[in-house]
């Protein structure tokens, strides 16, 4: 993906290929596909134009994450509120701060943010393909869980907005529980070995009384 942002150099981003599977990058084709006839953007106003930065605080970002008379229920106007308060630097904090908890070194974190690495950092460390792929798999593997985190309305909202996603989303849950259930499992020979362990050295197997 090409990200370019106002009065900046355009660079490339990977995103986690469809594999076996669709992936995060399904629900940015299904936005490619969908945009208005001839637009050059992706990500427009309801009009097909490119958002403006002079009123996209205030008439789009802030009302999606605070909502309308997030307080009053019974309002016509009533949208709860996603995450009052959220700013929109932030998604870029939070995407630095999920690389860093996922092991990625830190050129590579650079290269994603669009910074550049201090000192002779600048000169010696690059990113190699391997660093790429393991971003990659990190976002995919956050996407999922974040799937799986939704409840029953919510992905079915999400289905509804890109349906391709609808086996990579049950096979995530059969993959979660096949692991709960072995968690269980484990949990539970946890709980007996012991007891099994100290009667299976006494003289025949007993327990002592």
């Amino acid at each position: 993906m090409v990200s370019r942002l106002p009065g900046s150099q355009s660079r490339v981003l990977p995103l986690p290929e469809f594999r076996e599977k669709p992936s995060v990058t399904s629900s940015r084709s299904t936005s490619v596909a969908t945009r208005s006839s001839g637009s050059s953007f992706v990500f427009t106003s309801l009009q097909g134009k490119p958002w403006y930065h002079s009123n996209f605080r205030q008439r789009f970002w802030r009302p999606a994450w605070d909502g309308a008379d997030p307080s009053n229920p019974t309002s016509v106007r009533h949208v709860p509120a996603i995450l009052s308060g959220f700013r929109f630097h932030e998604r870029r904090h939070t995407h630095a701060t999920w690389l860093t908890e996922d092991g990625i070194e830190e050129v590579a974190r650079r290269a994603r943010l669009g910074h550049k690495m201090k000192g002779m950092g600048r000169v010696y460390d690059h990113v190699t393909p391997e660093m790429e792929r393991q971003i990659s798999e990190a976002l995919e593997d956050r996407w999922v869980t974040s799937v799986l985190a939704l409840d029953d309305g919510e992905r079915e909202k999400l289905l509804t907005w890109v349906p391709v996603i609808k086996d990579t989303i049950e096979k995530a849950q059969q993959e979660a529980e096949t692991l709960a259930a072995k968690l269980v499992g484990g949990e539970r020979f946890s709980q007996i070995s012991p007891a099994g362990a100290s009667n299976a050295n006494r003289p025949g197997g007993e327990s002592a009384s």
